[in-house]
């Protein structure tokens, strides 16, 4: 069964700043975007918006988080389900693919390093 399209209607209402980054991104739609904020400014949410706005526009197909940490991957799934975006915290370089079930996956700098490929 492959996971629902987040509702972008349902997400928080983004700061200024965040709508100010997102209009930019949209309007670029380039590779690399960067968002640079103190902590608790909204980075997260930020990030989790522009991905469920390319997941409800067909511009990608599944979103892959990189963390330093196991905490942070549970952390960043945890706020994803939250707007609607599924990820798989739990997924292993051993299973190659995430299951349908989920928008993508979260996973560590060192499961990437390990197997970048992946």
């Amino acid at each position: 069964m492959a996971a629902r399209l987040p509702a972008l209607e349902t997400f928080p209402p983004l700061r200024a700043w965040q709508r100010k980054a997102m209009v930019e991104y949209l309007r670029r739609r380039t590779e690399d975007f960067t968002a640079v904020a103190t902590p608790g400014a909204g980075k997260t949410t930020f990030a989790l918006r522009i991905a469920a706005e390319l997941l409800v526009d067909g511009t990608v197909e599944a979103v892959t988080v990189v963390a330093p940490t196991e905490h942070l991957k549970t952390q960043w799934a945890n706020a994803a389900a939250r707007v609607g975006i599924q990820l798989d915290a739990a997924f292993r370089n051993a299973d190659l693919h995430s299951s349908a079930d989920f928008h993508g996956a979260v996973v560590t700098y060192a499961q990437v390093g390990m197997a970048p490929q992946v």
